[in-house]
């Protein structure tokens, strides 16, 4: 832990103000009261920051809005999203243009925005919202407690030295705008506290910079050195009145000043904070990109995932073979999930697939084969970096391998070949032949079908002519058909009386028997 002591024997002055920290100054205030132009580029970062956000969704920007932005002033910033123009953007948010609300804001240190009709209503729920908690109303005896835990945040205390304990609105905007880099409090101080601290009367404003305590031992560890706090203090003379503008410049001034020092690194690396440079190298995973939908990798598309893409390169290898179509189709269905799931809208991922059935040299180069289909593959084209998902091709599986790869969790390897590319497709790949070569082929009946045909025709021929032939004889059919009728009830009569002549017969025979029987017993 580092050894912090104060030195308030009198006022130090560290900075001789460069032209390059006035202008950063500038600069800030210029923005605080202007409209900004939000889009698929500068949106993420804009709005994940601690100020509160007011947004305009519209055609043009309308008069009242840059009145707004002035009137918030410190508390909120003020965007215009074009609706007709930034169609990534609207899509990230997903939102179209007539589903879009007028306003949309966001209180100060909050995540979520809420929806208006109207900009008063918009305006409010940011100006009657400001948090009490940003800024610390310390005593004497807590100074040194507050200074030495900025310093393990590796931030500058910034404390306003006033006749009350009242917070002013003034320190409220400027720990919305400036917190990054500065804790806030208020000291309620007596006059000789005043002067000790290098001024005169109240309201002081000063920023407390830590020095090394050359009287001490180093090792040269930032957290096992001992330090000196001197005020630095508000100088009316060359930034003006103490009002919130004028004091943004001057800690615009201080901070700019203090990072072309490198002040901050040391601090930095003792917390593990990453300074804003190097952190700003990753500011392409901030911007939101419109991406294509899922599409076919093919001869005709050798961009898709070529070296300067941003982003990320998903490439499904399937088996897209005839006798593989539903399981082919079905699989082009969940990697659209995949693409559509809320989590990855914005990220700068690229869609695609790969018919390994006729494009197995791209497969080779990863180390697949058709037997290996589905599977996945993730590129990073920039970083010529890979990773193989081989297992169950279902929407959460295939996510959860997308996640580990953007994490880092998931094990990656570099590109094989020695441009460390994505292989093209060849051109030469004859996807319709091989597919017409993998068809399974339908069986024939027993006749040829032409065959078939021709004695279909026939039949319905003789069909036609016999119609025809009815119509032209109807009586003759009619004569016909009662002679049949004669005939058949003639028939059916006789065989009647032929019946019944048959049973008499029969029963006359039996009389004979029973009596010649009778005679042989007499």
């Amino acid at each position: 832990m580092a050894t912090v002591h104060l030195w308030l024997l009198a006022a130090v002055c560290v900075f001789g103000v460069a032209e390059s920290a006035k202008k950063k100054g500038g600069d800030d205030l210029a923005q605080l009261r202007a409209v900004q132009d939000l889009n698929a580029d500068n949106y993420k970062e804009a709005v994940e920051s601690r100020l509160g956000w007011l947004i305009h969704f519209g055609s043009e920007i309308p008069d009242e809005l840059s009145a707004a932005a002035e009137k918030l002033e410190g508390l909120a910033r003020v965007g215009f999203i074009n609706v007709d123009k930034e169609d990534a953007l609207m899509d990230f948010l997903n939102l179209k243009k007539d589903t879009a609300p007028k306003f949309r804001a966001k209180k100060i240190a909050a995540k979520k925005f809420e929806d208006f009709e109207e900009l008063e209503e918009a305006q409010s729920v940011i100006a009657d919202n400001i948090p009490d908690d940003a800024v610390q109303v310390i005593s004497e005896a807590q100074i040194q407690t507050f200074v030495s835990s900025g310093l393990q945040q590796a931030k500058l205390g910034a404390i306003l030295l006033s006749d009350t304990s009242e917070v002013p609105k003034m320190l409220q905007k400027l720990s919305n705008f400036m917190d990054e880099r500065f804790n806030f409090a208020v000291l309620q101080a007596t006059p000789e506290l005043v002067k000790q601290f290098g001024g005169k009367k109240t309201p002081y404003f000063v920023i407390m910079v830590a020095q090394e305590d050359k009287e001490g031992q180093s090792s040269g560890n930032p957290a096992e050195m001992q330090y000196r706090f001197g005020p630095v203090p508000y100088n009316r003379k060359q930034f003006g009145g103490l009002k919130f503008a004028n004091a943004l410049k001057f800690m615009a001034t201080i901070q700019a000043e203090l990072e072309q020092t490198k002040y901050f690194e040391p601090f930095d690396k003792m917390i593990g904070k990453e300074s804003k440079k190097r952190s700003s190298k990753g500011g392409d995973s901030n911007k939101i990109v419109k991406n294509k939908p899922l599409f076919e990798y093919t001869a005709e598309t050798p961009d898709a995932c070529e070296s300067s893409k941003l982003g990320l390169c998903v490439i499904a290898l399937l088996d897209g073979s005839p006798p593989n179509k539903e399981n082919f189709e079905a699989q082009l269905e969940h990697l659209k999930a995949v693409q559509q799931n809320p989590v990855n809208k914005g990220r700068a991922m690229h869609f695609m697939y790969v018919d390994v059935s006729c494009h197995a040299s791209f497969a080779e180069y990863f180390g697949m084969t058709l037997e290996n289909t589905p599977s996945i593959i993730a590129v990073s084209p920039k970083k010529a970096m890979y990773a193989t998902h081989v297992g169950a091709f279902e929407e959460k599986k295939i996510s959860k391998f997308i996640s580990g790869v953007l994490g880092g969790k998931q094990r990656i390897g570099k590109l094989p070949n020695e441009d460390k590319s994505v292989p093209l497709i060849s051109a030469e790949d004859d996807c319709a032949a091989i597919h017409a070569s993998l068809e399974i082929p339908v069986e024939e009946d027993s006749m040829d079908d032409d065959i078939m045909a021709e004695m279909l025709a026939e039949e319905e021929a003789r069909r036609k002519a016999s119609e025809e032939e009815q119509e032209e004889q109807p009586e003759d059919n009619s004569e016909m058909e009662l002679k049949r009728k004669r005939a058949e009830e003639e028939m059916a009569r006789l065989n009647k009386v032929s019946n019944k002549d048959k049973k008499k017969k029969k029963k006359k025979k039996n009389k004979k028997k029973k009596g010649s029987k009778k005679k042989d017993e007499l």
